[in-house]
């Protein structure tokens, strides 16, 4: 899939260039491919294609459009392999000077094809193609393999990931590229306007290369023991993340606006303020400048060092000084205003798609080394959920006339994983009992009756049950709590003498990761990681941190991943009336009608409990209410609970 510009390429005397067919040697000549390249250009053609692919028992699939954002996207043609020995490119949208058969001869065949359910179709990224191919009314069927997941599973500390990397990593190939025949930038032409001589070789190369790829790295899935992963969560998650990103969040857009209205004023004023205390040239964008103002006029004693040796202002820094001065707090809250402002509430209208006054944010699935999903075009996952900035900021995310928002949010769960894995008899008792797991820790630690843990005492046990996920140490357990690091360090060392389980899972953990060079999750999912036998003790420590964390994280990331799987299920059995629309850290977002929100709510909980057996029993928070953020507790008593206003005629729709 390629990001395709609408911008028309300057000619060679750097005019515009509107009719490009009438100059073809501006492109350059077709390569020579090892494959022949098959161009549907007649219905003859057609016929053709579509008897080689419908006996095929497999074939790659790939899709060339006009937008990088799928929900944008519009077809240009799509291209379809089934052997090693030819590749197919079928235009859809071509230059008026060419032959093509055009959307509406060509997409009720297309559909017939795709939507069959016992195909066995590969390609790269096909989450994008889902969903592009959903544009125009078709919905895919039989996803089997995904060469750009397969990769991921194999190496999931790289970023790297693509096709052209691929081919020249397995097949020793080098692709075309596409900036060879749409430039790039602001120079960028739209692949329509590409002669089929140059498109149909390029984009039938990106089957083929699927095509070659798809049993060599199934193969090494195999070989690897992560195939059983790929095959029965990873692949099928494609069409649950297609159809999350086809269905899109609604925007309250009249509240949008004022909202970006306020936080312009906002700045302002935070702006105004900041340079009351400095002067007029002060610019509160530039770390010389803070460093100059804090270090130097005011002499303020710098937290840490920058890797260049200069005193640091990040955001930990500017935190830490902020019990010195007031001017260290008025920076961090600008900078906190001008990022949600510069991410969210000015970026958003951007991402707002017009066809549907919805938000159709990306879920990937190659990113993070754990395992879990990461969010991007905008990131929904990185909006703070416990500040009144981020809870304003989910405010502006609501359903349609007649629904509710349901959220559902596993509870603790990392912290579960961590009490399965080290089976630490208390901690069970604890959660079979349902107990409160932060005041049991600091009882326990702290040697005290439950009933005289202080709220500070059940604070510290709550930052180090998390922390012992992380690899915290007493420096950032003392910065969080605000407390020495002696102290801190006396507090880690007797939660491990109170829970030696815990110590010797750790130790466990490490020393698997050392003999086998990865650390494997709940599923089998493997994150290969260097430096555990390192020398150095910081090497050292930052691998063993990482090997303890993907077991934890990455298991807890396989577990809403099965329970994604399970309420899409649901959802294509008639069972659960709701859309999936968001997956956020450990919560699950579904747009629910009003009418049936009780059953849905508790059939969401029956299947999020049950989709793993664990030691300990699983729990969800479930949540419904007419925004992200106005929410009450489902199954709470309504005295407990806050109004909620009516959603019947929801602003901005």
């Amino acid at each position: 899939m390629k990001f395709l510009p609408s911008r028309l390429l300057p000619d060679k005397s750097g005019l515009a260039q509107t009719t490009l067919l009438d100059r073809e040697e501006f492109w350059p000549a077709p390569v020579a491919m090892p494959f022949t390249v098959r161009c549907v250009r007649t219905a003859r053609d057609l016929d053709s294609l579509m008897e080689t692919v419908w006996y095929s028992p497999w074939f790659s699939f790939d899709t060339e459009t006009t937008h990088v954002r799928p929900r944008w996207a519009k077809l240009v043609g799509m291209s379809f392999c089934c052997s090693d020995r030819e590749s197919w490119y079928l235009p859809i949208q071509a230059h008026h000077s060419e032959p093509c058969l055009g959307a509406d001869l060509v997409l009720p065949y297309i559909r017939n094809l795709l939507e069959r359910p016992d195909n066995q179709i590969i390609g790269q990224n096909l989450k994008y193609d889902l969903i592009v191919a959903r544009n125009h009314g078709i919905h895919v069927q039989g996803v089997s393999f995904d060469t750009l997941i397969a990769s991921y599973l194999l190496d999931a500390g790289s970023r790297r990931h693509g096709l052209d990397l691929l081919a020249a990593k397995y097949l020793q190939y080098k692709t075309t590229k596409i900036t060879s025949l749409i430039g790039q930038g602001n120079t960028g032409v739209n692949m329509r306007d590409v002669p089929l001589s140059c498109i149909a070789p390029y984009a039938a190369e990106d089957a083929w290369v699927v095509a070659k790829l798809a049993p060599i790295l199934y193969q090494k899935a195999e070989e690897q023991g992560v195939l059983p992963l790929l095959r029965h969560v990873e692949i099928p998650l494609i069409e649950v993340l297609a159809e999350m990103e086809y269905n899109g969040i609604f925007v309250d857009q009249l509240k949008l606006d004022r909202l970006r209205e306020e936080y312009a004023a906002k700045i302002q004023h935070s702006l105004a303020e900041i340079k009351l205390r400095t002067n007029d040239d002060f610019n509160p964008d530039s770390p010389i400048q803070i460093r100059e103002e804090l270090f130097e006029n005011l002499g303020l004693s710098s937290v840490k060092l920058t890797e260049t040796g200069a005193a640091s202002t990040d955001a930990a820094s500017l935190k830490e000084l902020g019990k010195e001065h007031e001017l260290p707090k008025m920076l961090s809250e600008y900078r906190q205003l001008v990022k949600l402002n510069g991410t969210y509430v000015a970026a958003l209208p951007e991402h707002v798609f017009p066809e549907t006054s919805r938000v159709h944010c990306s879920f990937n699935q190659d990113v993070t080394a754990t395992g879990r999903l990461s969010s991007s075009d905008p990131n929904m996952q990185n909006i703070p959920a416990k500040t009144e900035a981020g809870q304003e900021i989910r405010s502006l995310f609501i359903p349609p006339p007649g629904k509710l928002l349901v959220a559902a949010d596993y509870s603790q769960i990392e912290i579960r994983v961590l009490a399965h894995y080290s089976q630490d008899t208390r901690l069970i008792e604890a959660y079979q009992n349902d107990e409160d797991i932060h005041a049991i820790v600091a009882s326990q630690v702290g040697g005290v009756p439950l009933e005289e843990v202080t709220d500070g005492m059940r604070k510290a046990a709550k930052a180090i049950n998390f922390g012992i996920i992380y690899g915290q140490g007493p420096n950032k357990l003392a910065a969080t709590l605000g407390i020495t690091r002696e102290q801190a360090k006396q507090f880690i060392e007797q939660y491990f003498v109170t829970y030696p389980t815990i110590r010797n899972l750790i130790k466990k953990l490490i020393v698997k990761c050392g003999r086998c060079g990865y650390a494997e999750t709940l599923l089998g999912r493997r994150r290969y990681i260097d430096g555990i036998d390192a020398p150095d003790y910081e090497t050292r420590g930052s691998a063993e941190r990482m090997a303890v964390n993907t077991v934890i994280q990455g298991s807890a990331a396989d577990i809403i991943k099965l329970a994604m799987l399970e309420v899409s299920k649901a959802i294509a059995a008639g069972r659960l009336d709701a859309k999936l629309l968001l997956q956020v850290h450990d919560e699950l977002v579904f747009e629910v009608p009003e009418d049936k929100l009780a059953e849905s709510c508790q059939t969401i909980e029956e299947i999020m409990v049950s989709v793993v057996d664990l030691t300990v029993p699983m729990k969800v928070d479930v949540e419904y209410g007419p925004s992200w953020s106005e929410k009450r507790l489902y199954g709470k008593p309504e005295e407990d609970n806050q109004p909620l206003r009516s959603v019947s005629g929801a602003p901005g729709i």
